[in-house]
């Protein structure tokens, strides 16, 4: 009877840990989903979603590459940390 408990409990061990294994990854896929749906439907820098946008004329693409075109943000960062503080 020893050998027969040793063995459930390893099967109950193994499954225990497979379902956290499997929990985890769940959860990863679910946050990698929750962020690119961010990045397709919510402008990164006003925080607008795409059906608000999309009611103007340009739309979401629109405003994306014309408004808010990430590059210049990112160009506009990098300046201010470079230029000396005096200015």
């Amino acid at each position: 009877f020893d050998n027969l408990y040793n063995i459930i409990l390893m099967i109950i061990l193994i499954e225990v840990i497979g379902g956290i294994i499997i929990d985890t990854f769940a959860m990863l896929r679910g946050e990698l989903t929750e962020r690119t749906h961010d990045m397709q439907n919510i402008c990164y820098i006003c925080g607008l979603d795409r059906e608000h946008l999309d009611r103007d004329k340009d739309g979401f693409i629109g405003h994306i590459k014309k408004d808010h075109h990430l590059w210049n943000y990112l160009f506009y960062v990098s300046y201010l940390k470079q230029k000396p503080e005096t200015e």
